[in-house]
């Protein structure tokens, strides 16, 4: 039983440490699109692939 726990532990924690890479991933490409948007709205006429960073 202690065993058990004790595996359950580690599959939660790497559970919520996939969950917070996610989280973070998905606050960078929220941020990407706003400056996409903003680049967009100061030069309207630029092509969308100008928008993308890598």
């Amino acid at each position: 039983l202690r065993k058990q726990k004790r595996l359950l532990k580690k599959k939660e924690q790497k559970m919520f440490n996939n969950s917070l890479e996610i989280a973070e991933e998905l606050e960078r490409l929220k941020a990407l699109e706003q400056l996409g948007q903003e680049v967009s709205l100061v030069n309207p006429e630029a092509p969308i692939s100008a928008a993308v960073v890598n």
